[in-house]
């Protein structure tokens, strides 16, 4: 006898609609912090993190699947030194060049958050909020914090390349917690205290690691679990326990949606799910339905059922939409 296939549909909705209630009440008591991959500036003409290494191992003349990702950027340094190596990041990651925010950038600044960290060295985060005439201060090196004025903080926990302090390769990985000794700290804090949100990462990018790392390290067992956006991948139960156990809850925005968009609109729709005062129920009712999908004839009883869950009723052919006011009008009397 073969085992029943799982299905993990509605046992995602329900999760990945309480972690939706958590992080958007984290946001509301202003308990929740941004982490703001590469991801999020792709739509604006930033490379992601695959797309930056690939271009430097076609440079160093390696196989990129061959290599740690850090190692790559290590071996041009290694071979180009300092000047030429600070020259060819700076073009990769299109430093001087005219860009501009793009949506995800908004929904940014729509969270209305007092703590925005980024892994990016492009400064479109402040560009958008500029542009709605708001001040978010960048932290970029420790000497910032002594200095930073009471308001809302961008974190540059990897640098940027005003400050000739970006991390990229190896060594600055490795060398990281002497680097940037208040940020480390600072970061890790905010991580143990506050409702943590991923978004713009993927599970290739080594930044992911090392914060993930200090996720598990500072929350411990008992403590406040990380959210992550993940939106390239369909669900996967191995990948999602994985990161469960470093204390990171993935919600795979593939498996949310009905719809497979690009990685960028899965963002934007998560997005403005949370921004979003309620859930949409032309969505939920969709959701509910799918698994009839591959009958050949569903019985009505079964359909009223399913509407009825959504205050909809069906009475002689008839549809009727009961007001949530009478409902609870109703359940008062």
């Amino acid at each position: 006898m073969s085992k029943r296939k799982w299905k993990p549909d509605k046992q995602l909705k329900a999760s990945y609609e309480e972690a939706k209630k958590i992080i958007k009440d984290a946001m509301l008591n202003k308990n929740l912090v941004l982490f703001v991959g590469a991801g999020v500036s792709k739509n604006s003409g930033m490379p992601l993190w695959s797309e930056a290494v690939d271009q430097i191992a076609k440079a160093v003349g390696v196989d990129p699947k061959k290599f740690d990702n850090l190692k790559i950027p290590q071996f041009y340094y290694n071979d180009r030194g300092k000047k030429e190596y600070t020259q060819f990041m700076k073009q990769i990651f299109r430093y001087g060049d005219v860009l501009k925010p793009c949506e995800i950038h908004n929904q940014i600044v729509d969270f209305d958050l007092d703590t925005i960290i980024t892994t990016n060295y492009d400064n479109l985060i402040e560009q958008a909020f500029q542009n709605r005439n708001q001040v978010i201060q960048p932290i970029c090196q420790d000497s910032d914090l002594s200095y930073a004025q009471p308001g809302k903080e961008l974190i540059k926990m990897h640098g940027d390349f005003e400050h000739d302090n970006f991390v990229l390769k190896e060594d600055d990985y490795l060398n990281y917690s002497e680097n940037f000794k208040l940020i480390e700290n600072y970061v890790k804090s905010l991580v143990g205290s506050k409702v943590i949100l991923f978004i713009g990462y993927s599970f290739s990018d080594p930044d992911t690691k090392q914060i993930f790392t200090w996720v598990k390290n500072t929350l411990k067992d008992d403590a406040q679990r990380a959210y992550m956006l993940e939106v390239g991948q369909n669900f996967d139960r191995n990948v999602e326990q994985y990161y469960r156990n470093l204390g990171v809850n993935v919600i795979f925005t593939k498996s949310w949606f009905r719809d497979q968009h690009s990685p960028s609109n899965n963002l934007e729709n998560a997005l403005d799910l949370i921004l979003r005062d309620t859930e949409d129920p032309i969505e939920s009712i969709y959701d509910d339905f799918k698994p009839f999908a591959n009958f050949k004839y569903v019985y009505t009883k079964y359909v009223a059922q399913v509407l009825r869950e959504h205050n909809i009723s069906v009475e002689s052919g008839q549809i009727y939409v009961e007001n949530y006011l009478d409902k609870s009008q109703k359940e008062a009397a």
